[in-house]
C-alpha cells in the first residue's frame, strides 16, 4: 500500500477522497488540519477509521513523514505554498482545484511544477473526466461531427444548492468552478483555450463565453448558479451545437437527445449512464495510485493544470483571457 498524507480536512478530503484511498491502493498515514478533533469526530460520523492516523501541526511536519503521497484539500490559498512545498520534498502530490487564485499564487505554481523531480506526479481534481455522461460525449463525438456536420459552440450549465457555509459566500463561483468546465472542453477537443470574456461572476453566479480550438474555432458558454434550495441534488447540462443538429445531455439522468435543426420534431434519444460520484472519485484515486508507482504523468499533467489555472486566474481578476 502507497503511504498518503492529507493537508486540510474538510469536507472535500473526508467525502471525495479518503473513502476510495485504500481502494485506490493508499494508506492514510498522516493528517494535517488546524481542528484535529473536530476531523475526527467527521471521521467517526463517516465510519471512517483515524486511528492509526498521525496528526501533524504544519505542512512541514507533514511532509517530514513517510509519505509516498500527498493530498492538498486546504482553503484555496494555501494551494500554490503547499503544492510547492510537497513538490520540494519530492513527495507527489494531487492538489484541489484550484491551484492558485491570483497571480502570485500562480508564479509559485509555475515554478514549482518547472523545477519538480523527473518521478515526482503533479495531478489534480478532475473527476468528470471518469463520469458516464462526459465520457459518452467525447466517445460520440466524430460520429456527431459525420451526423450532424461541424460543432460550432458548446454550453455548460450547471445548478446547485445555495452554499451553507458562510466562507463560501466570499468565494468566486468562476474561481472555483469554470475550471472544471474549461477541463472537460479542453479534453473533449484537445484543443486550446484561445479568448474567453467574464460576464458574471458572484459567490453564486458565474458566466464566461469565449472561443477554444485553433484551426477549427468553437465558441462557447459556460454558465452555473448556486441557488437550489433543494439540498443533494447538483443537474448539469451540456449542450453540444453543430451545423445540422444539436446534441444535449443530462448529466444526472445519463439521458442524451439529439435532433436535426431541419425537423427538430424527430429526437433521438440514448441512455448513457448519469452522473456517479463515488464511481469517478474511485477511478480518479486509482489513477493517482498508478501514477504515484510508475513516478509517471497520470490523467491529468501539469500543462493542463497550468492551462486551467491561468485562464480561471484571469478571468476572475481581469474579466477576460488570451491565448
Amino acid at each position: 500500500m502507497l503511504k498518503l498524507g492529507a493537508s486540510g480536512g474538510g469536507g472535500h478530503l473526508l467525502d471525495s477522497h479518503w473513502p476510495f484511498a485504500e481502494q485506490a491502493g493508499f494508506r492514510m498515514v498522516a493528517v494535517y488540519d488546524l481542528k484535529p478533533d473536530h476531523v475526527k469526530t467527521e471521521l467517526k460520523g463517516r465510519r471512517l477509521s483515524g486511528e492509526e492516523i498521525t496528526w501533524v501541526t504544519s505542512m512541514r511536519e507533514l511532509l517530514r513523514q513517510d509519505l509516498d503521497a500527498v493530498l492538498i484539500t486546504s482553503p484555496d490559498k494555501e494551494h500554490p505554498a503547499q503544492l510547492a512545498a510537497a513538490i520540494e520534498a519530492g513527495v507527489s502530490v494531487l492538489v484541489d482545484k484550484p491551484a492558485a487564485i491570483d497571480a502570485t499564487g500562480l508564479r509559485t505554481v509555475r515554478n514549482a511544477i518547472a523545477h519538480r523531480g523527473s518521478r515526482v506526479v503533479v495531478s489534480s481534481c478532475h473527476p468528470r473526466r471518469f463520469d458516464p455522461p462526459y465520457q459518452a460525449l467525447r466517445k460520440r463525438l466524430n460520429r456527431l461531427i459525420a451526423r450532424y456536420g461541424a460543432l460550432v459552440h458548446i454550453e455548460m450549465d450547471f445548478s446547485y444548492p445555495t452554499p451553507r457555509k458562510a466562507w463560501k459566500a466570499t468565494r468566486s463561483l468562476l474561481l472555483d468552478h469554470f475550471i472544471h468546465e474549461l477541463d472537460f472542453m479542453r479534453w473533449l477537443l484537445d484543443e486550446p483555450l484561445i479568448g474567453a470574456k467574464r460576464l458574471q461572476d458572484t459567490f453564486d453566479h458565474y458566466c464566461v463565453s469565449g472561443t477554444i480550438g485553433i484551426d477549427s474555432p468553437v465558441t462557447f458558454t459556460c454558465m452555473g448558479t448556486r441557488r437550489l434550495k433543494k439540498r443533494g441534488t447538483y443537474p448539469e447540462t451540456v449542450k453540444l451545437r453543430f451545423t445540422e443538429g444539436t446534441c444535449e445531455i443530462n448529466t444526472k439522468t445519463g439521458v442524451m437527445r439529439m435532433w436535426r435543426h431541419a425537423t427538430p420534431e424527430n429526437v433521438r434519444t440514448e441512455v448513457t449512464g448519469g452522473t456517479d460520484y463515488d464511481l469517478r472519485f474511485i477511478f480518479l484515486m486509482q489513477d493517482f495510485a498508478a501514477s504515484v508507482k510508475r513516478g509517471e504523468e497520470g490523467y491529468l499533467n501539469p500543462v493542463d493544470i497550468l492551462a486551467n489555472t491561468e485562464a480561471a486566474v484571469a478571468l476572475a481578476t481581469t474579466g477576460h483571457y488570451n491565448l
